[in-house]
This record gives structure tokens, C-alpha cells and sequence, in this order.
């Protein structure tokens, strides 16, 4: 927290307020914008951390999965109408990427996924215009995001 307080304070940022708090109980005010930078299994990194896949089954991510979409409705609850969500993990299962986006949109009908086209090259990007990067295919390490837009 303290480095990211450093960070804040280099760019003069006064919109950014961080905190330590417990995400799935946090009862504070409501936010324009959420970054879900969940927990996950970290198999995009495996170039950099390669004891994951010793260390990781089918059994972690299931578990992880669960955490995941609560975290990511608990976000959800915390962004006004027209706020915007980002869930974000290091990880290329689609077990704890678009498999909880597609969950969370069927059970929460007030947000929309925004595609990233105008924003983002089209090669990093999935089929439903979320971001997507693949170590074999972009020479970075795997990752995910999603944008979703809380209805006015």
C-alpha cells in the first residue's frame, strides 16, 4: 500500500484512494470505476514462475473459480450506474476468465460487456473483444480483462 500511496502521490492523482479492507465485506461508498484483480491459478506467468504447474490442479482453479465471481459481484455492487467494472486475472484458463464473465452477465442483467476493439490491436484480443494475451502467441505473459458497464 505504501508504494502505491508513492506512485499516487509521483503522478498527483487525487481521484485514487486506496485501502486495506476485506473486499467481499467492504461496505464503503460507491466508485465510478473497480478494478477486480482477482486471485487466480497464474498459469499465464509460467515463464517467469514454472513451479505452478506443480503446484496447481483442476481442483485449485475450481476452488479459485468461486472466489473469483464472488469478488467480482462483490465489485460489481460497488460501482454506480455508468461505472465501469475490470476483472482481470494472470491466468489463460478460461475456467477463471470469460467462463465467470459469461456467469456474471447472465446472473446481473444492470452491466454490459464492453468490447476493448477501439482501444486495443485486434490480436490481443478474444472473440468477445475482452483482452487476452497468450505467452506461445504474444511473447508476454498470459493475461485477461473485461470490461463491464453498469446500466444508468
Amino acid at each position: 500500500l505504501k508504494l502505491l500511496q508513492k506512485n499516487i502521490d509521483r503522478l498527483g492523482l487525487s481521484c485514487v484512494k486506496p485501502e486495506t479492507a476485506d473486499a467481499l465485506t467492504y461496505e464503503g461508498e460507491l466508485f465510478d470505476r473497480v478494478l477486480a484483480d482477482v486471485p487466480c491459478s497464474g498459469t499465464g506467468t509460467l515463464s517467469k514462475k514454472p513451479d505452478i504447474k506443480w503446484k496447481k490442479d483442476l481442483f485449485d482453479i475450481r476452488n479459485l473459480n468461486s472466489t473469483q465471481y464472488k469478488l467480482l459481484c462483490k465489485a460489481a455492487e460497488l460501482v454506480k450506474p455508468g461505472g465501469v467494472v475490470v476483472y482481470s486475472t494472470c491466468s489463460i484458463e478460461p475456467e477463471e476468465n470469460f467462463d465467470i464473465v459469461e456467469k456474471f452477465l447472465t446472473n446481473n442483467t444492470e452491466f454490459d460487456l464492453e468490447s476493448a476493439k477501439d482501444k486495443f490491436p485486434d490480436e490481443i484480443l478474444d472473440e468477445n473483444g475482452c483482452i487476452q494475451t497468450l505467452p506461445h502467441k504474444h511473447n508476454m505473459d498470459g493475461a485477461f480483462a473485461a470490461k463491464l458497464v453498469r446500466k444508468n
